[in-house]
């Protein structure tokens, strides 16, 4: 296994804002209305890191804003999601026929509880054909049954004592039907 650096490909953080309007709750009192702009999204750096691993036919899941992957899927549309191959799902149920792409791509939240980190891994794993790569960006890094860890890249990042972004590398090496 190969841990190398891919410095300052962390997201980034956009404004948040909000603006007061004339709306008023059932009591009369002046309420505020919240409008937001996309809080995270890949630098260009991460991107290009990410498209000198990707090949073939893409799946990127939990796209977000970004347009990287022939097929990319969430569970909300960005405004950013303009070309053709985005799909509204979940991770957890994906609506794609198994052992279609030769990759796939996964930046899920990274807050997800440790017993339903596996069942979106197995998920994806089952959407790549043989010796495809399943890429994951997340503060962790998982063992994947039928795939096997070739390399990690961590991001450096600014922040002391904060969770550090992980792209770990897997290749499917065995069919999850055949154990």
């Amino acid at each position: 296994m190969n841990f190398q650096n891919f410095d300052n490909t962390i997201k980034e953080k956009k404004h948040i804002f909000s603006t007061r309007s004339d709306t008023y709750d059932l009591h009369g009192k002046h309420q505020a209305l919240y409008k937001y702009k996309k809080l995270w999204s890949f630098p260009e750096r991460t991107e290009e890191f990410l498209k000198t691993k990707l090949y073939g036919n893409i799946l990127h899941v939990c796209a977000g804003a970004s347009n990287i992957g022939a097929v990319r899927l969430d569970i909300e549309k960005q405004p950013e999601q303009n070309k053709d191959g985005f799909i509204l799902g979940d991770m957890y149920n994906l609506p794609i026929k198994n052992n279609t792409f030769d990759c796939a791509f996964i930046d899920p939240a990274w807050n997800i509880p440790y017993h339903k980190r596996m069942k979106f891994c197995y998920e994806i794993r089952d959407k790549i054909k043989m010796d495809g790569l399943l890429i994951l960006n997340a503060p962790f890094i998982p063992k994947i049954k039928c795939c096997i860890l070739k390399e990690v890249y961590y991001g450096e990042r600014s922040f002391y004592m904060a969770n550090v972004s992980l792209i770990s590398i897997y290749q499917k090496v065995q069919s999850q039907f055949n154990f």
